[in-house]
């Protein structure tokens, strides 16, 4: 006798003729390229995936199946594994970066991590080149089972999908938090209503005699649970006894497990071992199951297996799977376990997961597979999952120095995966809490001191320890940038110099005293460049921050995006915040201000997920700094108040340095130059570049614009000079093209036309636009007191362009000021027609009623910069410089 999960009243589930008329749409072309079914356990998910199956195979569509399952969400990649492996025949036909992309994903160990984008990408390519001779149906089930990695690409994929031959069908539990499926068409699945709940009863069970009590106790304890609805009247007698706060689904594993125990024992072994090998037998890489349940016929008789198109047995349901392996006996779990293994000896990962489960006490050999399954898993982005394969590893380890070391670095890898709890279980060391303090409350003198009193007694550590107390302890006297603290930090780096490796000393050049120390770190850092696609995340974290200091984000743009996205699910998260953080500098110093708002948004909540307190105020304060250079000195002064309120108290020097330079770019947006000047004397006095003091170098053209514009030109003069003798030029390009503009805005008539022609020539600034337009307005402005006219238009006119372009309305008002004063005409000559497409008046009245280009893109579904780009060229059509002048200029233009 065989069961059907859900059953049918004809040719319709019972109860869900509305949902099987929503996947017929769906199928048909309709909605969405992709479709997600949500709902609770039992309650039809499966029975709607076997209608739209029967549904494709009828019309002819070729499947992919992929099932996600508890034991192997630790698996990175494993759910694209089973999709990519049915698709292997395609994959010679895609180009050779996707065809290396996707290798990863079928086993091959990535010399370069992909990360979900690229992925994703290549995925769709994939499957695009799937569909050219016959429609592709790809059905994800218990998406929830799958690893991070996998969910995030299959997501993103189905969001793609526009190919009506392509269609995409996740099911999934309700689960907390981010729902899988953002973008995908949607079906809640509810449960069943009191009539189509007792029809499915009646149905399902026609000879059934059983009284109205026990169909009442079986309706309330099921809930509109079909799953339940169909097995407890077999087990009537089961549902007395439960509690009724037992959890369904712990009722459904109950009533499962009494039909097991009817089997013989050769049966239970065979399912035990198919349970715990995962997924179906579709896949020879680390992740797919290769165990194929033989002489089950009993099994499925009773109904906990069902049996594929192909003809091969497999759970009815997880739950069923659930069960067996919760009524195996420990014994009998670690036998399965053993036999699985031997059917993986060029799988490491799964061969190292099923020797683990099957070990009784030490093992060293089993120790040594987990440590470098631990690895591989580091890079393809698992890092919470080597977590605990590095515990384990310790544990099985025979070796009591070498133990201590595994349990270390799980420590240290969960420190990095922002699993603070378990790094502080594994290891109550001085390392390990500095990282909790450090992260989690921002404390950094007290960590310091903890820190600094271990290494300078470092005759005891072994190297690779001594290195990873060292490197913390730059990080911490880095965000604390005291001049005292700095001065002891660099004391114990230069004792320890022959112990440490070349980037440790790189670090502290460049973390620290850059002014002083940092004039050969791009070339230090040019050696590294080519190989960090092979280091751990945590190094080329660390090169990223080094590369920040002295203005080499751009040369690490793609590598950093990259590593955030493929860490900050499942990865080293602790290091994914920090790229982020990296991220969001590079796109304010490359003036993307727009993306460096989404930034903000996604940095602030992955530390408030992580309960990073230090990095959520690092974001806030980068996202005072982006406001002020786009003018919102609101914004600029909230954010600078609420990291200060909470940084300053804890000594965090480098997060209120980064206020301090908002506070002089907010005060300059608003003209306000004595305030300027103030705050820009309090962050590097007239001629200091103090040691250790980052945003002296940061700040470098903030100070002198203040300075000229507030008329201290002596104080302008001496800062420029004391630059110049210390040859920040050499630090970086950027650097030496500020440094060339400060002298201009410095010199006397003579020399600064051809200085300022210099600087805005330099390469330096090709990264750098907000600046390079500040240094054009300024150029502009001398050109206009020189009366050369002519000249200064076509100076001031770049400015404003580029600062439209921008969208630093403050900045492009003041070019637009210079300009009249120049004599540039922007007023509409008198009589002249103006013309305004549908689109540019109503963008012109929206921001007439006070609405801003973002508020104005979400209505009209444009970007913002697009809705910037619009009134660029509507401003002048009306004859007016600022939006204040919109409302006039329209009702003069109704009146025409």
């Amino acid at each position: 006798m065989q069961y059907n999960h859900h059953v049918r009243t004809g040719a319709t589930l019972v109860g869900r003729e509305a949902e099987t008329a929503e996947l017929h749409r769906f199928l048909a072309g309709g909605g969405r390229g992709a479709l997600v079914i949500r709902g609770d356990a039992g309650v039809g998910k499966t029975a709607l995936t076997e209608e739209i199956l029967r549904r494709a195979d009828l019309d002819g569509w070729r499947v992919v199946r992929a099932t996600g399952v508890e034991a192997e969400k630790p698996f990175a990649l494993g759910g694209l594994n089973q999709i990519v492996v049915a698709l292997r025949d395609e994959t010679a036909a895609l180009d050779p970066h996707d065809r290396e992309v996707l290798a990863t994903v079928l086993g091959a160990d990535p010399v370069v991590s992909p990360s979900p984008m690229a992925l994703t990408m290549s995925l769709l390519a994939l499957l695009t080149r799937a569909v050219r001779d016959r429609p592709l149906l790809v059905v994800v089930e218990d998406v929830h089972w799958f690893d991070e990695v996998s969910l995030t690409v299959v997501s993103a994929v189905g969001r793609r999908v526009s190919d009506p031959r392509l269609r995409m069908v996740g099911t999934t539990r309700p689960q907390p938090g981010e729902r899988f499926g953002a973008g995908w068409d949607e079906i809640e699945v509810l449960p069943l209503a009191d009539a189509d709940a007792a029809l499915l009863i009646e149905t399902a069970h026609p000879s059934m005699q059983m009284s109205a009590a026990t169909r009442r106790t079986i309706l309330d304890a099921a809930a509109g649970n079909p799953l339940a609805l169909e097995e407890l009247p077999r087990n009537a007698d089961q549902i007395e006894s439960c509690s009724p706060a037992m959890p369904l689904t712990d009722r459904l594993v109950a009533v499962f497990g009494s039909r097991l125990r009817s089997l013989d024992a050769r049966v239970r072994t065979e399912l035990l071992r198919a349970a715990l090998d995962g997924t179906p037998a579709v896949a020879m890489g680390d992740s797919g199951s290769r165990y194929v349940m033989a002489d089950v016929e009993s099994a499925i008789e009773l109904g906990l297996l069902t049996v594929t198109a192909t003809g091969d047995p497999v759970f009815r349901h997880p739950l069923v799977r659930a069960a067996v392996i919760h009524q195996a006996g420990p014994a009998e779990r670690r036998e399965a376990h053993c036999h699985l293994a031997g059917l993986y000896g060029d799988a490491l990962v799964r061969r190292a997961t099923h020797l683990s489960a099957a070990a009784t006490g030490p093992d060293q050999a089993v120790a040594d597979l987990l440590e470098q399954a631990a690895r591989l898993s580091i890079r393809r982005g698992g890092a919470s999952a080597a977590v605990d394969w590095l515990r384990r590893a310790a544990n099985l380890c025979t070796d009591a120095s070498r133990r201590e070391r595994l349990r270390a670095d799980a420590a240290f890898v969960a420190s990095q995966a922002s699993r603070f709890d378990d790094a502080q279980q594994l290891a109550d060391d001085p390392l390990t809490a500095a990282y909790l303090a450090l992260y989690r409350d921002g404390e950094v003198v007290s960590s310091h001191r903890r820190i600094l009193s271990v290494v300078r007694d470092a005759d005891g550590i072994d190297d690779a320890v001594l290195g990873r107390l060292v490197k913390l302890l730059l990080a911490i006297t880095m965000f604390c940038g005291e001049p005292a603290l700095w001065q002891q930090t660099d004391d114990v780096v230069d004792h320890l110099a022959e112990r440490l490796d070349a980037e440790v000393l790189l670090y502290r050049d460049s973390w620290g005293d850059t002014v002083r120390r940092g004039h050969d770190v791009r070339d230090r850092l040019a050696e590294y460049i080519d190989r960090v696609p092979s280091f751990e995340p945590w190094d080329v974290m660390r090169l990223g921050v080094a590369a920040y200091f002295v203005d080499g984000l751009p040369d690490l743009r793609a590598v950093l995006t990259r590593l955030y996205r493929q860490e900050s699910a499942r990865g080293a998260v602790t290091n994914a915040m920090t790229m982020l953080h990296l991220v969001l500098l590079d796109q304010i110093g490359s003036g993307a201000w727009d993306e460096a708002d989404e930034s903000v948004r996604a940095g602030v909540a992955l530390a408030e997920t992580h309960h990073n307190e230090l990095f959520r105020y690092q974001f806030l304060g980068y996202d005072g700094l982006r406001a002020a250079c786009i003018g919102d000195t609101e914004t600029a002064l909230r954010r600078t108040a609420e990291v200060v309120a909470w940084a300053g108290p804890r000594r965090l020097g480098h997060l209120v340095a980064v206020t301090e330079r908002a506070t002089v770019l907010a005060a300059l947006a608003r003209g306000e130059y004595a305030a300027a000047y103030a705050a820009a004397a309090r962050m590097s006095p007239a001629g200091e570049f103090r040691a250790y003091s980052h945003q002296s170098t940061e700040g470098l053209l903030d100070v002198v614009e203040a300075a000229v514009h507030a008329g201290h030109l002596d104080e302008a003069g001496v800062h420029a000079a004391a630059a110049h003798r210390l040859a920040l030029h050499r630090i970086s390009p950027r650097l030496g093209a500020v440094s060339l503009a400060i002298q201009a805005m410095t010199a006397g008539d003579a020399e600064a036309g051809r200085l300022y022609e210099e600087a805005l020539s330099h390469s330096g600034f090709a990264d750098f636009p907000f600046e390079h337009n500040r240094v054009r307005l300024s150029y502009g402005m001398w050109l206009r007191r020189r009366r050369q006219t002519g000249e200064a238009r076509a100076v001031l006119t770049e400015a404003a362009d580029g600062f439209r372009a921008l969208g630093a309305r403050p900045w492009e008002e003041r070019a637009m000021i210079e300009l009249r004063a120049a004599g540039a005409g922007v007023k509409r000559a008198p009589g002249t027609a103006v013309s305004l497409s549908a689109q540019e008046r109503t963008i012109a009245e929206l921001a007439a009623a006070g609405q801003s280009n973002k508020q104005i893109a979400a209505q009209l579904y444009l970007s913002p910069r697009t809705v910037g780009a619009h009134l660029y060229r509507i401003f002048p059509k009306l004859g007016v410089t600022s939006r204040a002048a919109l409302h006039q200029a329209l009702n003069g233009l109704d009146g025409e």
